[in-house]
Protein backbone atom coordinates (compact mmCIF):
# COMPACT_ATOMS: atom_id res chain seq x y z
CA UNK A 1 0.00 0.00 0.00
CA UNK A 2 1.61 3.21 -0.66
CA UNK A 3 0.04 6.68 0.20
CA UNK A 4 -0.76 9.40 -2.72
CA UNK A 5 1.75 11.95 -3.15
CA UNK A 6 0.67 15.46 -1.61
CA UNK A 7 -1.04 13.32 1.45
CA UNK A 8 0.98 13.74 4.99
CA UNK A 9 1.48 10.36 6.74
CA UNK A 10 -1.22 10.86 9.55
CA UNK A 11 0.15 7.87 12.27
CA UNK A 12 2.59 6.39 14.01
CA UNK A 13 5.38 7.77 16.15
CA UNK A 14 7.36 10.96 14.92
CA UNK A 15 10.40 10.76 13.35
CA UNK A 16 13.27 10.48 15.25
CA UNK A 17 11.49 9.79 18.58
CA UNK A 18 12.13 6.30 20.32
CA UNK A 19 9.93 3.40 20.60
CA UNK A 20 7.77 1.87 24.11
CA UNK A 21 10.94 -1.28 23.99
CA UNK A 22 13.50 1.13 23.79
CA UNK A 23 12.09 3.73 26.21
CA UNK A 24 11.08 0.33 28.57
CA UNK A 25 14.61 -0.93 28.60
CA UNK A 26 16.32 2.62 29.56
CA UNK A 27 17.22 3.32 33.41
CA UNK A 28 15.10 4.82 34.78
CA UNK A 29 16.68 7.80 37.05
CA UNK A 30 14.62 8.43 40.21
CA UNK A 31 15.36 11.84 42.25
CA UNK A 32 13.82 10.52 45.06
CA UNK A 33 15.62 7.00 45.34
CA UNK A 34 18.74 8.50 44.18
CA UNK A 35 17.67 10.91 47.63
CA UNK A 36 17.46 8.15 49.56
CA UNK A 37 20.64 6.02 48.55
CA UNK A 38 22.38 9.01 49.19
CA UNK A 39 21.05 10.06 52.91
CA UNK A 40 21.78 5.95 53.93
CA UNK A 41 25.50 6.00 52.22
CA UNK A 42 28.11 4.65 54.49
CA UNK A 43 30.42 6.16 51.33
CA UNK A 44 33.24 8.29 53.42
CA UNK A 45 33.12 10.86 50.18
CA UNK A 46 29.84 11.60 50.98
CA UNK A 47 29.60 14.01 54.03
CA UNK A 48 27.12 13.90 57.12
CA UNK A 49 25.97 17.46 56.06
CA UNK A 50 25.23 15.87 52.72
CA UNK A 51 23.31 12.95 54.11
CA UNK A 52 21.19 15.70 56.58
CA UNK A 53 20.16 17.60 53.24
CA UNK A 54 18.92 14.34 51.79
CA UNK A 55 17.16 13.18 54.40
CA UNK A 56 15.56 16.69 54.97
CA UNK A 57 14.57 16.56 51.38
CA UNK A 58 13.15 12.93 51.59
CA UNK A 59 11.11 13.81 54.54
CA UNK A 60 9.31 16.73 52.58
CA UNK A 61 8.31 14.01 50.31
CA UNK A 62 7.45 11.44 52.48
CA UNK A 63 5.35 13.67 54.93
CA UNK A 64 4.32 16.82 53.06
CA UNK A 65 2.95 19.82 54.43
CA UNK A 66 -0.62 20.34 53.82
CA UNK A 67 -0.78 24.22 52.53
CA UNK A 68 -3.90 25.83 53.56
CA UNK A 69 -7.03 26.40 51.05
CA UNK A 70 -7.66 29.89 50.23
CA UNK A 71 -10.04 29.66 47.80
CA UNK A 72 -12.20 31.49 49.88
CA UNK A 73 -12.79 33.00 53.88
CA UNK A 74 -15.38 34.66 55.27
CA UNK A 75 -14.80 36.45 58.38
CA UNK A 76 -16.56 38.50 60.62
CA UNK A 77 -15.50 41.63 62.30
CA UNK A 78 -17.32 43.13 65.32
CA UNK A 79 -17.49 46.91 65.83
CA UNK A 80 -16.20 47.90 62.28
CA UNK A 81 -18.51 50.49 60.54
CA UNK A 82 -18.15 52.60 57.56
CA UNK A 83 -15.90 56.08 57.40
CA UNK A 84 -17.90 58.95 56.65
CA UNK A 85 -14.56 61.13 56.59
CA UNK A 86 -11.24 60.86 55.69
CA UNK A 87 -10.01 60.65 59.12
CA UNK A 88 -12.65 58.47 60.47
CA UNK A 89 -10.99 55.97 57.39
CA UNK A 90 -7.35 56.40 58.70
CA UNK A 91 -8.23 56.01 62.65
CA UNK A 92 -9.60 52.59 61.35
CA UNK A 93 -6.88 51.78 59.85
CA UNK A 94 -5.05 52.11 62.90
CA UNK A 95 -7.62 50.53 64.99
CA UNK A 96 -7.44 47.35 62.60
CA UNK A 97 -4.07 47.33 62.87
CA UNK A 98 -3.40 47.69 66.75
CA UNK A 99 -6.43 44.72 66.54
CA UNK A 100 -4.39 42.75 64.38
CA UNK A 101 -1.50 42.93 66.73
CA UNK A 102 -3.39 41.40 69.45
CA UNK A 103 -4.76 38.51 67.53
CA UNK A 104 -8.57 40.11 67.68
CA UNK A 105 -8.76 40.37 63.79
CA UNK A 106 -7.39 37.97 61.03
CA UNK A 107 -4.37 38.57 58.80
CA UNK A 108 -7.29 38.09 55.79
CA UNK A 109 -9.86 40.61 57.73
CA UNK A 110 -6.79 43.09 58.26
CA UNK A 111 -6.14 43.29 54.03
CA UNK A 112 -9.36 43.16 53.29
CA UNK A 113 -10.70 46.09 55.09
CA UNK A 114 -7.65 48.10 55.02
CA UNK A 115 -7.83 47.68 51.60
CA UNK A 116 -11.65 48.88 51.16
CA UNK A 117 -10.69 51.54 53.49
CA UNK A 118 -7.57 53.27 50.99
CA UNK A 119 -9.71 52.85 48.11
CA UNK A 120 -12.29 55.28 49.98
CA UNK A 121 -9.03 57.27 50.99
CA UNK A 122 -8.16 57.39 47.28
CA UNK A 123 -11.66 58.45 45.97
CA UNK A 124 -12.35 61.07 48.49
CA UNK A 125 -8.32 62.65 47.56
CA UNK A 126 -9.39 62.33 43.85
CA UNK A 127 -12.40 64.19 44.96
CA UNK A 128 -10.85 66.67 46.88
CA UNK A 129 -7.93 67.44 43.91
CA UNK A 130 -11.04 67.83 41.66
CA UNK A 131 -12.97 70.85 43.71
CA UNK A 132 -9.09 72.10 43.87
CA UNK A 133 -9.15 72.02 40.21
CA UNK A 134 -12.17 73.34 40.02
CA UNK A 135 -11.50 76.55 42.48
CA UNK A 136 -8.19 77.36 40.65
CA UNK A 137 -10.20 77.47 37.49
CA UNK A 138 -12.69 79.97 38.90
CA UNK A 139 -9.85 82.11 40.46
CA UNK A 140 -8.11 82.22 36.90
CA UNK A 141 -11.18 83.61 35.07
CA UNK A 142 -11.97 85.92 37.71
CA UNK A 143 -8.25 87.19 37.47
CA UNK A 144 -8.94 87.32 33.64
CA UNK A 145 -11.71 89.30 33.77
Amino acid sequence: MSFANGHPKTGGRKKGSRNKRTLDAAPRLDALDHIEKVMATDDGTISPDVRLRAAIALAMYQHPRLSPSHTEAFVTVDSYTSPKTPDEARQAILTLGERLAKGEVSVQAHDALVGGLKAYLGDKAAEQQRRLDELEDALRQEESQ
